[in-house]
């Protein structure tokens, strides 16, 4: 009976056990780099979700400092009222709301309209108007990174009419003339 020569048979099992443990390794390896572009993805799109926020915080700024204007406006419009009726301060009051809401109504679109980086739009569709003393702008924000990640926000800016009376002694506080609803990603 012949017997078999074994020599050779641990290579055999080394290089079994080397493919093993690379193929281990190869797996692994390809599964971390897997995750980690998974990360870096996500941080992103959560970046790219921040900025576009950041154009609504802008445009907030922005219709804050319009309503500033718009009473500003109004003001001088109620007073050249005042020279020609001294006694009619419900005349004056009505000219400032009148030429308040179309100030706004007038200048809030164009205000808030950005082509660059976040990109902002109005969504409003028709004229934008005031409806029982309340200014509803929709308002969209688009932000794209250098991987084409593109996030979008949008919010309602609500626009509130201030008291005549109040705003011409300089009490009152725009903040509360202007807010969010509706917030969305």
């Amino acid at each position: 009976m012949k017997i078999y020569d074994k020599k050779g048979s641990a290579l055999v099992l080394v290089i079994i056990i080397i493919s093993v443990v690379t193929s281990m390794a190869v797996s692994l390896l390809s599964i971390t780099l897997t995750q980690l572009q998974i990360k870096k993805s996500y941080g992103e799109v959560i970046k790219a979700f921040y900025l576009s926020e950041d154009g609504l915080n802008s445009t907030y700024l922005k219709i804050y400092n319009l309503i500033y204007r718009a009473s500003d406006d109004s003001l001088e419009k109620a007073g050249d009222y005042l020279k020609m009726y001294p006694d009619d301060l419900i005349g004056a009051s009505n000219t400032f709301e009148k030429n308040y809401k179309l100030y706004i109504e007038s200048n809030a679109a164009g205000c808030v309209k950005s082509t660059g980086n976040p990109l902002i739009e109005v969504l409003n569709s028709g004229r934008i108007v005031f409806i029982d003393d309340r200014l509803t702008l929709r308002v969209r924000s688009k932000y794209e990174n250098k991987s084409k990640v593109e996030k979008y926000t949008a919010v309602d800016i609500i626009i509130l009419i201030p008291g005549y009376l109040d705003t011409k002694s300089g009490n009152t506080d725009f903040t509360g003339f202007l807010h969010f609803e509706n917030f969305q990603t």
